[in-house]
């Protein structure tokens, strides 16, 4: 109920939204895959990498009752997340180890960040990863929506050897790529 919530609030923003943030469907591919995952999100601890304005960390704190954290490498969203009352942190680096001090999560999540017009090399492609290792939880889940639709820094292998299994790797609507993992044990 919650993930049909997030598509129509977002659909009725789609013509402004499409000009400065992804497209909706891509948060709301998330947010249904959140809602059967764990059906019940109240308090769930929830961390965004590229949140961007964060409509999707909005969406899950408002409507999924989850606990959020964030970041995002620029400063342009941040007085709206501010006024969203969302803990963003701004200027930061994806690749950055100490983004890591902001704890273990249930769930982790980042929307074209893993783009070559944003990460530039795979050397800072598997930082991040690895950043997104450390910071979900065992038996957590971390879900990546890519614009192509084959990634270009990262593959499965690399998610596996980083202590994740690959739950799902498919295209979405509208082209790109939808990955669900699973954080195993190390």
């Amino acid at each position: 109920e919650a993930a049909a919530i997030y598509k129509k609030i977002l659909e009725s923003l789609a013509p402004i939204a499409n000009a400065t943030v992804s497209h909706p469907v891509l948060g709301y591919t998330i947010a249904k895959e959140i809602a059967q995952d764990f059906r019940r999100t109240r308090g769930l601890n929830a961390f965004g990498f590229g949140v961007g304005y964060g409509q999707l960390l909005f969406f899950l704190k408002n409507f999924m009752k989850a606990k959020v954290k964030g970041m995002d490498i620029g400063h342009f969203s941040k007085e709206i997340t501010k006024r969203k009352k969302l803990k963003v942190k701004h200027g930061v680096n994806v690749d950055d180890p100490a983004i890591r001090r902001h704890g273990k999560f249930d769930l982790t999540y980042s929307i074209n960040v893993f783009e070559q017009d944003v990460l530039q090399s795979r050397v800072t492609a598997l930082k991040m990863l690895s950043n997104t290792a450390q910071m979900t939880k065992k038996g957590g889940k971390s879900y990546h929506i890519i614009t192509l639709e084959y990634p270009q820094f990262i593959t499965r292998k690399d998610m596996e050897q980083l202590g994740f299994r690959v739950e799902k790797w498919e295209k979405i609507e509208g082209g790109g790529t939808f990955i669900k993992l699973t954080k195993v044990p190390d």
